[in-house]
């Protein structure tokens, strides 16, 4: 767990109470890009030659995997990719993937596929490369369809669901929720028509190069491996007498009679399981049965999922989630990581904070080569996950630039910058869930909505909703409105609709979930409209009174909205445009009032920095004790006093910046430590 920033310019011998390791670096220039090679050797003597081999090799997470084959075999990771193929073709091999047939036997008409290697490197939550992986898959591009597949879709299921299960986790200290993962997901799936592959490169069989594969089962790059997995995985529960959801069928659940229960959201090979504690039991019946089947990890208590930390104090009921690597790896991937930050994701005025007609390229030629200069389509894509896992903060910068993904131009680059330079200066920021009684303060189910006016490319609104479960912001959304409106109120009823829509499904999940676990509220609860926040007074008025010739044109979206208000679904509830936070999803905020709608939301910063803190305690305590044992006499510190944040003590306060130097410090030499301070 070496981190350096420099080169070593020559090797030096650790002398008195520093460690016998001798850290050495070397530098090899790879693709323009500087990459490390780093290697502890014990005890070495001035006299004994270095070691002619590396023992131990670590690759920079910054430095990308190999786009293909031939790019694999000319870098200097071959030899640990190559042995990734490996383990990957065997592990196929063992699990009779394929089976050798002779060319001629395919029937006239069939389609033989290519096969292509992709590499890729497992990053763990530190941000560091902990796997080196190779990938054999099928090109599936050149299937037919109705001949080589029927159907494609995964077992994924929503973002919203799964946050709303883990709200629902950090509400009970007894509930558990573990992470298990399934090792080669689709190869263990059953596939449902004929196919036929080429040997792959690199392991082609030596006097049987004209034979080819015929495929037993699924694997990665068809079209309908996904599939296939998704109904053998249902199947694999079923038998455990798990069952999935009506309203999100990617989500299992099974319970028995002794108030045990237990809840499986699946992301395609990612299984998080929620239960309580009567339904440990049943979690260990599903993972024996799933063992039977399939090779599978259980990862522990879920701390990692989606590229996101999860980070929960089950006894303060307060959890985290916080996508820090992902933000920090596509900064580096896009060369940000030494830009200046930015306290806001867009632009709150001046020429950057809209875009018109008249910036929008027209010649074709001028789009394609604004392509090339720029990888909007790659940037806006990354940004995305992260908007949408974690970061409701940059949603609505980021749609804002994808509307214009199709006519790019340098000023929409400028806006993209701008959201990278927000995330740099905010790389940690993220959900932060606290356990609340529900009651009439903290309501089971709430919604806010707004919508901003026409732009001034085409007239089209904003429209912005938001959804808070048990007082979790689990749900929210930036969308343009689907036409042009001469009215604020017209707009705020579009998103109204927008809002409504999904409050009929959340309902009907919500509905599912307490059936299995029964909610810490009262059943009447559930039965009581839920409030949804609006600032316009007219929107109100029109929601509960009669049609008129000013709103007969409305779309008949608005009727069903209406009907859900008459049957006692929703109420509307005034609320002031200061206070309404579904406005951070309409437009670019000025900073002070973005900053307060973020905190509402997300989290203020002394709970970004909660988990942060209690590291920082831990550390602050031992840096202390090194102090002390370098010269106790010298710094007369009081035994009492370790803690940094203690403003009562006027040397720690004092001297506060330099000992947050030295604990952020790695390494650092107890001479040049006592110095320091």
């Amino acid at each position: 767990d070496l981190h350096w920033t420099a080169i070593c310019a020559d090797i030096r011998k650790p002398t008195g109470s520093m460690s016998d390791i001798e850290t050495i670096i070397s530098a090899k220039e790879y693709d323009e890009k500087i990459v490390f090679t780093i290697y502890g050797v014990v005890n070495v003597a001035e006299s004994e030659p270095l070691p002619s081999t590396i023992p131990y090799t670590t690759k920079l997470p910054s430095e990308p995997a190999p786009k293909n084959r031939n790019w694999m075999l000319k870098g200097i990771w071959t030899k640990e990719y190559f042995a990734a193929e490996k383990e990957e073709f065997q592990s196929l091999k063992d699990l009779d993937v394929f089976e050798l047939v002779d060319r001629s036997s395919l029937p006239p008409g069939a389609k033989l596929l290519m096969t292509r290697w992709v590499y890729a490197d497992k990053i763990d939550k530190l941000g560091d490369i902990c796997r080196f992986k190779a990938r054999l898959t099928a090109m599936g591009c050149f299937q037919r369809e109705g001949i080589d597949y029927i159907d494609s879709y995964a077992s994924v299921c929503r973002t919203k669901t799964i946050r709303m299960l883990l709200a629902l986790y950090n509400s009970d200290a007894e509930f558990s929720m573990e992470h298990w993962d399934i090792k080669n997901a689709f190869v263990n799936a059953p596939i449902d028509v004929d196919i036929w592959m080429e040997q792959p490169a690199g392991h082609v069989i030596p006097g049987k190069e004209r034979m080819v594969y015929k495929l037993n089962r699924s694997i990665y790059g068809l079209v309908q491996s996904s599939r296939n997995f998704k109904k053998f995985l249902a199947s694999i529960l079923a038998e455990c007498g798990a069952e999935p959801f009506t309203y999100d069928d990617s989500v299992y659940s099974v319970t028995d009679r002794h108030g045990g229960w237990c809840m499986i959201p699946t992301h395609v090979d990612d299984l998080f399981v929620l239960c309580n504690k009567k339904g440990r039991a049943l979690r260990q019946k599903i993972m024996e049965g799933l063992s039977k089947k399939v090779t599978m990890t259980n990862d522990g208590e879920i701390n990692w999922a989606l590229k996101a930390e999860i980070q929960r104090d089950a006894e303060k009921g307060i959890l985290k989630i916080n996508q820090s690597v992902y933000t920090k790896e596509i900064l580096r991937r896009f060369g940000i990581e030494n830009h200046k930050g930015a306290d806001t994701p867009a632009f709150a005025e001046g020429e950057y904070s809209f875009m018109c007609e008249d910036d929008c390229p027209k010649d074709p030629e001028e789009i394609k080569r604004m392509h090339k200069k720029y990888p909007f389509y790659e940037a806006v894509g990354c940004l995305w996950w992260d908007a949408a896992i974690s970061r409701p903060d940059i949603y609505t910068a980021v749609h804002n630039c994808s509307r214009y993904l199709s006519c790019p131009s340098e000023k929409l680059w400028i806006q993209i910058l701008r959201i990278f330079q927000y995330l740099k200066k905010n790389p940690d920021r993220g959900l932060v869930y606290r356990r609340y009684p529900v009651d009439d303060q903290v309501p089971l189910l709430v919604g806010y909505a707004d919508a901003s006016v026409g732009d001034a490319r085409k007239g089209r609104s904003t429209l912005g909703h938001m959804s808070m479960f048990m007082g979790c912001l689990v749900d929210w959304v930036s969308a343009t409105s689907t036409r042009a409106v001469d009215s604020s109120a017209e707009a705020e009823t579009m998103a109204l609709v927008l809002w409504g829509k999904e409050n009929i499904w959340t309902r009907y999940l919500l509905k599912e979930i307490s059936e299995i676990c029964p909610l810490s509220v009262d059943p009447t609860v559930l039965r009581e409209p839920i409030h949804v926040h609006e600032d316009n007074e007219s929107v109100i008025k029109m929601a509960v009174g009669p049609q008129t010739k000013r709103t007969r044109h409305y779309q008949l979206g608005w009727y069903q909205f209406k009907d859900q208000i008459e049957f006692g679904e929703i109420k509307l509830v005034k609320i002031h445009t200061d206070s309404n936070p579904s406005d951070f999803f309409t437009k670019a905020l000025a900073r002070p009032k973005f900053i307060k709608f973020r905190d509402m939301i997300m989290g203020g910063d002394e709970f970004q920095d909660y988990f942060v803190k209690e590291e920082a305690e831990e550390k602050t305590v031992c840096v202390c004790d090194l102090i002390h044992r370098i010269d106790p006499q010298h710094l007369e510190l009081p035994d009492e006093t370790t803690n940094l944040n203690d403003s009562s003590n006027s040397l720690l306060r004092d001297h506060a910046i330099t000992l947050r130097t030295i604990t952020n410090s790695s390494k650092i030499h107890p001479d040049k430590l006592k110095e320091t301070y």
